[in-house]
């Protein structure tokens, strides 16, 4: 494996699990695939860390290059504490559970079914094109080239002040870092690499979401090779449901639809049925950051989306007011930055 390899993997993997480790213990009490919630929790936390730094460096002016550095020692220096954190708090195990016949049958079927989705998201998807894509692979590629964020209009090429809109938005700029640490071109990081690991991004919050709905494995399984046969037979249209997560995965809106709003609400299932908990306030806000950064429309429908779950959990017969916390902590950061939006918008500042 050549560096840009290492580098690529090192980012995309080994970085989104050590920042996963240290919450899974307030996500869920049930070990089954534990470890396997430390890949997409930890990425949206990556992404959230990303989002707090690329912000500002865009408001103020910072270079590309040193939001890039700063990003690489801080995210490191986060993966290690996580660490350290975890094995103080407790040794980790990984624990391998056997399949019996039907469940190996089933096994084999998802994850032949999951190849062929990931074979045609690295090999075939190159017939889908939208004004989208000039937008996150321009930017990432000026930011890049003029090491500056935000410097020219994707459809004219003339140089521009900012898109306040775009400045939020920093998943245009996440694709530009790790081609900026590897050395791989944004067209082909977003269009076959990200498309790729999206969908095994999504299907790692899916593997989840089946083991807390169903307790029998069985039952787990046959649900994810229904939720293959639905996405490979729905990718006909781009107005199709099951589109954006086998078409323009690496978008924004598509990475909110497909993984990080699922996500949230098995997370929020699990936890509204546990006391009022201080450190799941601070992972959904988190995840509100991360919300924002993937698309403007992220602030207010993962603010809506916290609000409805707890509101509907409080008609149950064991009310639990304090989980109305939930809702504040995960609404603030979208509000923060829906103010600053605004603010932009309104006054030309």
């Amino acid at each position: 494996m050549s560096l840009r390899g290492v580098f690529l993997f090192f980012f995309l993997f080994v970085i989104p699990v050590l920042l996963g480790l240290p919450w899974l213990d307030c996500v869920s009490n049930r070990k089954r695939h534990r470890m396997m919630l430390c890949f997409p929790l930890g990425l949206f936390l990556e992404l959230a860390f990303f989002h707090l730094l690329a912000v500002p460096f865009a408001f103020l002016g910072g270079s590309f290059r040193g939001l890039s550095v700063s990003f690489s020692l801080g995210v490191i220096l986060l993966g290690i504490v996580s660490v350290v954190y975890t094995l103080k708090k407790r040794p980790i195990r990984l624990a391998l559970s056997r399949c019996s016949r039907w469940e190996t049958v089933y096994l084999i079927a998802f994850l032949a079914l999951l190849a062929w989705q990931l074979y045609k998201g690295f090999f075939g998807d190159t017939t889908y094109w939208s004004f989208d894509d000039a937008t996150y692979v321009t930017y990432g590629a000026d930011a890049i080239r003029y090491d500056r964020i935000q410097t020219i209009n994707p459809s004219t090429g003339i140089a521009i002040i900012g898109s306040y809109a775009r400045m939020l938005q920093s998943i245009l700029y996440f694709p530009a870092f790790l081609s900026l640490v590897t050395g791989i071109p944004t067209t082909v990081m977003n269009r076959t690499i990200l498309e790729t690991y999206d969908i095994l991004l999504a299907y790692s919050v899916y593997i989840f979401m089946a083991s807390v709905l169903f307790q029998k494995k069985e039952n787990g399984l046959i649900f994810l090779i229904i939720l293959c046969v639905l996405h490979v037979f729905g990718y006909y249209s781009p107005y199709s449901i099951t589109f954006r997560l086998l078409g323009p995965n690496y978008q924004g809106k598509a990475i909110l639809a497909t993984s990080l709003l699922p996500l949230l609400n098995v997370l929020l299932i699990l936890k509204l049925k546990t006391p009022f908990d201080r450190k799941a306030c601070v992972l959904l806000m988190l995840l509100s950051a991360t919300a924002v950064s993937l698309s403007m429309f992220g602030a207010v429908i993962y603010s809506m989306n916290v609000g409805l779950v707890v509101l509907l959990s409080l008609f149950r017969k064991a009310r639990r007011w304090k989980h109305l916390w939930y809702f504040c902590w995960g609404s603030v950061l979208p509000a923060v930055y829906l103010t600053i939006y605004f603010i932009f918008k309104v006054f030309k500042w």
